[in-house]
């Protein structure tokens, strides 16, 4: 039985803003190859990438996970 996960409204809006960035970006297959707009996307979303990676989904996901997660 999948037990539920708690997120504050912030993280929500934290997941929510950074998914509707990428949303933006990869709708649109031509700008893929536009190294520029791939770029400025890094540039401002790798700070929202790293916080809800290892802070925020790391600390929710169930203990046992990251266990098998660090061994890998």
């Amino acid at each position: 039985m999948d037990k539920n996960i708690q997120f504050t409204e912030r993280e929500v809006e934290e997941i929510y803003a950074f998914l509707e960035a990428a949303n933006h970006l990869f709708h649109q297959p031509l700008n893929y190859r536009d190294a520029k707009t791939v770029e400025q996307f890094a540039q401002d979303q790798y700070p929202t990438i790293k916080k809800l990676y290892y802070s925020v989904l790391w600390e929710k996901l169930p203990e046992a996970t990251r266990g098998a997660i660090l061994k890998s």
